[in-house]
């Protein structure tokens, strides 16, 4: 029996036509002849065409079912008929195209294109046909794929001329399109965003630049690990045998030159804080990111958080490359050397100081990594234990839903029937003091480390309400007051009360809360108890697996806040993007989702229950799954002044000259800290353009940066309101730049958010 073949998803890179065509039915589709009549397809075209939209979806009414579906957008692509030029959606949408085919006709109307991808598909094989393997089929393939180019370029001419025109208005939008070359102020000393140019689909890398433009504390970091920057490795007991181990000297060394992504990276956010009007080219920072990660080097547009991703770690790669080449020099070796001229033990050695490099905290991560503590207690003894997990950025997926409190008590009551837990407890009380004392030394560690640093992308579908859990957890519970429940309070506790959700509410505190509410863990997805697993009389020993709380809390906030709301997503086996507009503020307290844990971190001042963040740019993405443009909102400020004690959100251990930039009295919190002034701006490419910050908070944002603020210690408490810093927005889509009201940033339809941490 023949396995029935689907209709392909134009959502999958494989189908293009650029990559597809190897897989392709290779043998000749026997219905070409009768279903293609390129007369007729011209003709349609010539009248209509290439529609963007399906006719029929405009005409039938929504069914009540998808009502509830407005906020998705699903795959928008269109089939054209060749027999008739009839265009209409595909089977990711209403099936129009599959309908039109069973639709009773005099001639066959099997054949047909997708106008996207080019794919070409008969219904009568239900299979792909090679575009190439019919003259007559390649041709019609051809033309219509040489109609859509010129309607592109069209369309294209028509944006270009708004933007030329636009560029010539100076009090309207204060374009920098063809500025003199000179630096550009915008009063109290700030300078002007600097236009980006689209170097052809580069708007999804312009506008995470220009945000990382305005990104505190990043160049200055950068700047301190150039050529020649000193550096120690503790060196400390390698084992080399199971019972034989050599104690490593510390190892000292310079580090060398920067690698050339650093590099470029560096001289691109120079040119960005320039001041300077004429547009800036970053080609050349394109072309080393795609030399390595190809597929940003195709002329394609990509996800503008997944070139953020890649961009920080190709950073971090090649600044532990610099540090991984001295450790070769001092160990008698070179980056040329044939490994396996290596000896056993020096290769461990070499391993054993690369594993130190791993676990520094390099520039880029000091500014932008956070870290997150899991908390997994079981239902049955209510043993605790946690892991640190690392972020780059948080991934929060967009939804309104609030599902009901998971009460602990429900899976007590199964539970009623087995020995008391109790009793296990007390037997083995000594025994969990002994191993709670070892992970504490374990996680003893002011900031904690990972060779490979992660974002956190968790779903959040089946989360439960915010504090309505916590009562549940804490107080339908009999518990004895030991210490896996004081670790239990310690570690699942927060900072501040947790945020109330309205009704309905979607907005980024919404999100946050759903993202560390406590979840009941059962059924497939139990977890294994190591103290259920030790207490089992079976023999041998088996794991135990059992019903489990898990929650997730921010255990250390960094001091830039990178907030990716999920828009792109699979919906019902569809791809889709979620347009529903998530509100956003300027001012963001992680208080309510932070750990109390937190408040043993040099960061924090005694009592404090706020941890305050400023919005400072805003990714927002327009159009559709299968293509649209990228544009930032950043907000230009004042630098960061060295003596400011924000630095201390840098991890302390990793920053040079740190006792001279910190004043000890302002770490305290003694002094009262002004907050810095800025403006906002739109950026789409080169154009830029001053507005105000309530356009930036309309904004459908994807990708949210937020700064930390440092306040005196009422603040910190929470006893006085903190506004936010005044500045100036700035709308940017890529060369184009114009301020604009803070009112407008605010409706963005975010992608990315990114916040400085103020306290």
């Amino acid at each position: 029996m023949n396995k029935k073949k689907h209709q392909r998803d134009p959502n999958n890179v494989d189908d293009s036509s650029e990559s597809g065509d190897e897989n392709q039915n290779n043998s000749e589709c026997v219905h070409i002849n009768k279903a293609l009549d390129f007369t007729k397809v011209r003709k349609s075209v010539s009248k209509t065409g290439l529609l963007s939209d399906c006719e029929m979806c405009s005409k039938s009414p929504a069914e009540i079912s998808e009502l509830s579906e407005s906020d998705f957008e699903f795959d928008q692509s269109l089939w054209i008929c060749l027999k008739c030029g009839n265009q209409a959606c595909g089977r990711g949408k209403k099936k129009h195209a599959l309908k039109h085919y069973e639709t009773p006709h005099s001639e066959s109307h099997a054949m047909c294109v997708n106008t996207t991808t080019w794919n070409v598909w008969c219904y009568d094989c239900d299979d792909d046909v090679n575009a190439s393997s019919k003259k007559k089929l390649l041709e019609v393939v051809e033309y219509l794929k040489k109609q859509k180019k010129t309607m592109d370029s069209q369309q294209a001419s028509i944006i270009n001329q708004i933007v030329d025109v636009t560029s010539t208005l100076p009090v309207i939008s204060n374009s920098t399109g063809t500025v003199p070359k000179k630096i550009l102020s915008v009063g109290n000393g700030l300078s002007r965003p600097r236009g980006l140019a689209n170097l052809g689909f580069t708007c999804f890398f312009n506008s995470v630049m220009q945000c990382l433009g305005q990104t505190p504390y990043l160049l200055e970091l950068l700047e301190e690990t150039k050529e020649g920057q000193s550096f120690r490795l503790p060196g400390g007991e390698l084992k080399v045998k199971e019972e034989e181990s050599i104690e490593l000297e510390p190892l000292e060394g310079e580090t060398e030159r920067w690698r050339p992504i650093m590099q470029t990276l560096a001289d691109t956010l120079r040119e960005l804080q320039s001041g300077r009007s004429e547009v800036y080219n970053p080609r050349n920072l394109l072309q080393k990111l795609g030399s390595r990660m190809p597929q940003f080097g195709n002329g394609e547009q990509h996800d503008s958080h997944e070139l953020l991703r890649h961009l920080l770690e190709a950073v971090r790669e090649e600044d532990q490359k610099r540090f991984r080449s001295v450790i070769l020099d001092k160990l008698g070796y070179s980056t040329k050397t044939d490994p396996s001229t290596v000896g056993e033990e020096k290769r461990q050695m070499i391993k054993f100081y690369g594993q130190q490099v791993s676990e520094m905290l390099l520039a880029t991560e000091q500014v932008f990594r956070g870290v997150l503590v899991s908390t997994l207690q079981c239902q049955v003894c209510h043993h605790v234990s946690h892991r640190d997990e690392y972020f780059l950025d948080l991934s929060l997926p967009i939804s309104e839903k609030q599902v009901a409190p998971i009460l602990r008590r429900k899976a007590e009551e199964i539970e009623d029937n087995k020995p008391s837990k109790h009793q296990i407890k007390k037997e083995k009380r000594a025994e969990r003091k002994k191993s709670k004392k070892q992970k504490q030394g374990r996680n003893s560690s002011l900031v904690p480390t990972s060779s490979n640093p992660t974002t956190s992308d968790v779903t959040m579908e089946n989360k439960s309400d915010s504090e309505e859990s916590d009562a549940d957890i804490e107080d339908n519970t009999e518990m004895d007051e030991d210490d896996d429940s004081e670790d239990y309070r310690e570690y699942s506790g927060t900072l501040a009360p947790r945020y109330q959700c309205e009704e309905g509410e979607c907005s980024v505190e919404s999100c946050l809360n759903q993202f560390t509410e406590c979840e009941l863990m059962m059924g497939r997805n139990q977890v294994s108890c190591d103290n259920c697993t030790k207490c089992s009389d079976k023999v041998p020993k088996e794991t135990v697996y059992r019903d489990a709380s898990k929650q997730l809390l921010i255990y250390n906030p960094p001091a830039v806040l990178i907030l990716h709301l999920k828009r792109f997503q699979v919906y019902r086996f569809r791809s889709m993007k979620v347009n529903k507009f998530v509100k956003f503020s300027t001012m963001l307290d992680l208080g309510p989702y932070c750990s109390k844990r937190a408040q043993n971190l040099p960061s924090f001042e005694p009592d404090q229950t706020k941890v305050l963040y400023s919005l400072y740019g805003v990714v927002e993405h327009s159009g559709n799954i299968h293509g649209g443009h990228y544009v930032s909102y950043v907000k230009v400020r004042p630098r960061i002044d060295e003596n400011s004690p924000r630095w201390n959100f840098i991890p302390k251990n990793q920053r040079k000259n740190l006792k001279k930039a910190l004043d000890n009295s302002a770490v305290r919190g003694d002094e009262t800290v002004e907050p810095p002034a800025g403006k906002w701006y739109y950026i789409s490419d080169s154009f830029v353009s001053e507005v105000n910050e309530s356009k930036v908070m309309m904004a459908q944002a994807y990708l949210l940066f937020y700064e930390r603020k440092h306040l005196d210690n009422s603040a910190v408490r929470g006893d006085e309101t903190v506004e936010s810093p005044a500045g100036k927005w700035y709308y940017i889509s890529d060369s184009f730049v114009s301020e604009v009201n803070e009112s407008k940033v605010m409706m963005a339809q975010a992608h990315l958010l990114f916040y400085e941490r103020l306290v």
